[in-house]
């Protein structure tokens, strides 16, 4: 059941947010040099760790390995007990997870409006939450965030991204045809807080393995990154990557 925040002293605003179409409206990327297996699957345990306890990527199964988070607990300790049930494909190793995006469910809990009150659910597919808030949903499928990796050819690393297709991350967004950026710093004040700790948390991680920092560029005025690739409550914005 969706958790109300009325008493919380938030606000009411309206769903100024969108669900895309593509699940790389808005993408944040680390390049990274070849590493070895221990060093990629440590990698991987500091990423599953950080959306779960952000709440913004909570592996719920894995079919296909017989994983399922009601009956055997967090993702990061079965991958301890039983990850050598998901065998080595291309350049990953046994146990990596993260390489088979297709083959596990996620969730994230998001706040959203609901008629006149503000409320949080958990959801692993844009459109049960575009469905929950009346927000117009283009078809797609995909969950509320979602990491990637791109696997390493001829020794030259690999790409790991975090991807999104919906803007109610951000402070002000473009709805529709309207000509100005509409106001979401409501919602965003509490979906951007779990987002940007799963990022910082996220980039450290790339850049002990080497790894550098982008991000996707965006309009004037809506979609605002800090100059860390951050959600920012600031009208200011970067270039899309950090030196």
């Amino acid at each position: 059941m969706p958790e109300s925040l009325a008493r919380e002293g938030f606000t009411v605003p309206v769903n100024n947010w969108n669900v895309f179409k593509t699940d790389e409206a808005f993408v944040w990327r680390s390049e990274m040099p070849p590493v070895p297996t221990e060093r990629l699957l440590d990698w991987q345990r500091i990423v599953l760790e950080a959306g779960d306890r952000h709440e913004v990527m909570r592996v719920l199964d894995a079919p296909d390995w017989g994983y399922q988070r009601d009956r055997d607990g967090p993702v990061v300790a079965w991958l301890e007990r039983h990850g050598e049930r998901i065998e080595p494909m291309d350049s990953y190793p046994a146990g990596f997870l993260v390489g088979h995006g297709q083959a596990y469910t996620c969730a994230a809990r998001l706040a959203y409006l609901n008629r006149d009150d503000i409320v949080e659910g958990w959801f692993t597919n844009l459109g049960e939450a575009a469905l929950a808030a009346g927000v117009f949903y283009p078809g797609g499928g995909y969950p509320p965030i979602s990491v990637d990796t791109a696997p390493a050819w001829r020794e030259e690393g690999f790409t790991a991204h975090i991807a999104t297709a919906t803007d109610i991350w951000f402070p002000h967004n473009m709805m529709g045809s309207r000509g100005e950026p509409a106001d979401n710093r409501t919602l965003s004040r509490i979906n951007a807080a779990r987002l940007n700790a799963f990022l910082r948390e996220f980039r450290d991680a790339c850049r002990d393995l080497g790894g550098d920092w982008s991000w996707t560029p965006h309009r004037p005025g809506t979609w605002e990154v800090d100059d860390q690739g951050f959600v920012s409550e600031g009208s200011e914005g970067s270039e899309g990557s950090e030196a």
